[in-house]
């Protein structure tokens, strides 16, 4: 390999770390947020009182699904601040609805389920980013997979089965976190394909981040839950 071929090599590689750094940092940022908010929500009986005992629960559960569809059909559209902005609110509006975990389970509960949480997703990255195997095909079973835990949670609602929430929690942290190695392949993938073709601006980068850090944003969040609901002790 001659010296250019090195050079660039190098500064590909260079590239494709900064992107990704990128996009790990705008998720911690939003895993702060949703930390605080969460903390702010349940320190104060007041605000509670006004999520959870008024119609205003309903915002905070469905809004978040609303800026993750505008999100993604709107992506090539909106500017990257308009980006940014969409996924810290995404993240203050999943905050106050987490903020039930910390009303409903102890706080050393909670704790050790994060840090479990992020152990199994640290090596859900880890392997998503260095596996040359395609794992295209385990992200389409898991996002069926995904659609029957939905429909399964549907049914418990009506249920309220403690032995299936036990099941679906813990099918959820299987599944999420293979979904977390084949997004994390998925973003190298779409980087690459961006790249290539032309197109890839500064502007189209960061916005594309601000998306992939949004999807790995999800599937802790997901990991995080499903392991709170399996190991999370209950207050008295």
């Amino acid at each position: 390999m001659n010296n250019f071929s090195q050079s660039s090599v190098r500064t590909y590689d260079m590239a494709m770390r900064e992107y990704l750094l990128f996009v790990f940092k705008q998720m911690f940022v939003a895993l702060l947020i949703t930390g605080f908010a969460a903390l702010f929500v349940a320190s104060s009986h007041g605000l509670q009182m006004a999520i959870f005992g008024s119609p205003l629960r309903y915002v905070v559960i469905f809004a978040p699904i609303g800026i993750a569809v505008y999100m993604q059909v709107r992506l090539y559209k909106i500017s990257p601040s308009t980006a940014t902005i969409l996924l810290y609110s995404f993240a203050a509006l999943m905050g106050m609805s987490m903020a039930s975990l910390l009303i409903m389970y102890t706080g050393e509960s909670v704790c050790s389920a994060f840090f479990i949480a992020a152990s199994v997703f640290g090596a859900a990255v880890i392997y998503g980013n260095a596996t040359k195997k395609d794992l295209s095909g385990m992200g389409s079973i898991m996002i069926m997979m995904i659609i029957g835990l939905f429909i399964a949670s549907l049914v418990n609602m009506f249920m309220n089965s403690t032995g299936l929430q036990y099941a679906i929690s813990c099918i959820s942290v299987v599944v999420f976190t293979c979904l977390t190695a084949y997004d994390m392949q998925k973003m190298k993938d779409l980087y690459n394909t961006m790249n290539s073709s032309g197109d890839f601006d500064s502007k189209m980068q960061h916005k594309i981040a601000i998306y992939g850090a949004l999807t790995l944003y999800l599937d802790f969040i997901n990991i995080f839950i499903s392991l709170v609901n399996i190991m999370g002790n209950r207050r008295d």
